[in-house]
């Protein structure tokens, strides 16, 4: 700490660490330590009772929805929340929270000035309502991909019996070329040869069959989910359920930072291309009607690269990729 004063972060941690009094903490359950305790577990627990939390993670998470999900831009710490209180005339007590950097580096070395939870949630909402298209346009978007990957499936079909057929047929080689060697009907040095030569296309035949994913349909229909999820986002940030909008925040970006201006969010691999296909919307002046099935001939040809856009997303999601069938 190199002679500056604790920070408030710090002395939580001391005091709630049970190492002072003979346990510690491994894989989320308590163990007896070799070591000599500095305190007792009475006085443990009378500590915990006077700092009025178990644990600061368990803390913030229970009071607010997005601490421990943003970091600083001036000085990388994460960001945590504070509820600062203000007594009006009438008597009553005016409650505001605000998101802060949690300074673990020491007080002073912030200077990132509080932003108030409104602030934070104005600016989620004003995200995903820049990533909100009609339904009619997704599903349409997610129907052209279904009919591309058909000819792709029965393809992929065909291949994965051929090489289903080709394994078994080594199988069955490789025993007929031990039961050659066991009657002596063929020399040790050709039947190493050959089984060498069965044992690598058996082998070969079955990493393509491994590598085959046969989750299309599933891939689909998780990618349509997702999607369409921007609409319950919206829902979620209107209610008061705090685990559930940080999960949403955590799901719509891969970093969210707090800046002296707000916070700035980088939108996932999967929101960046919602928002390219909103651009293409926005860009045609394309109006969906609810209550109407959408004709693509009723629109302009740049439509047709939604669903490559989509495929786009496909190839950079290693997690929901489809790999084409092995020729």
């Amino acid at each position: 700490m190199k002679g500056g004063l604790i920070s408030d972060s710090v002395l939580y941690k001391l005091f709630g660490n049970p190492f002072y009094y003979g346990m510690f903490l491994w894989q989320k359950k308590m163990w007896p330590g070799t070591h000599t305790p500095m305190i007792t577990k009475e006085e443990f627990d009378k500590a915990q009772k006077v700092i009025k939390r178990k644990t600061p993670h368990e803390s913030d998470k229970n009071k607010f929805a997005y601490t421990r999900t943003m970091r600083c831009e001036e000085c990388g710490c994460i960001i945590t929340a504070e509820i600062q209180k203000r007594k009006l005339r009438d008597g009553t007590i005016n409650e505001h929270v605000y998101y802060r950097c949690s300074k673990q580096k020491g007080p002073g070395s912030c200077s990132m000035p509080y932003l108030k939870l409104n602030r934070v949630e104005d600016k989620i909402n004003e995200t995903l309502d820049g990533l909100s298209i009609p339904k009619s346009l997704s599903a349409w978007m997610f129907e052209t991909l279904r009919e591309d990957f058909r000819a792709e499936q029965e393809l992929q079909k065909h291949t994965l019996e051929n090489l289903q057929r080709a394994y078994e047929r080594y199988e069955n080689q490789l025993k007929n070329l031990f039961n050659m060697r066991m009657n002596g009907e063929i020399e040790t040095d050709i039947y190493e040869t050959k089984k060498a030569e069965i044992t690598s296309l058996r082998d070969e035949s079955r990493e393509r069959l491994g590598k085959a994913d046969t989750r299309l349909d599933l891939w689909l229909t998780g990618a349509e989910n997702d999607f369409n999820w921007v609409q319950e986002a919206l829902e979620i940030m209107g209610s008061d359920d705090l685990p559930a909008k940080r999960v949403l925040l955590q799901k719509l970006g891969t970093e969210t930072i707090l800046k002296t201006t707000g916070i700035h969010i980088e939108l996932s691999p999967l929101f960046k291309l919602v928002r390219r296909t909103q651009e293409v919307v926005k860009k045609e002046s394309i109006v969906f009607e609810p209550n109407k099935s959408f004709i693509k001939s009723d629109y302009k040809p740049s439509l047709d690269r939604l669903p490559i856009l989509l495929g786009d997303y496909r190839e950079s999601n290693p997690n929901r990729r489809f790999h084409k069938p092995p020729c």
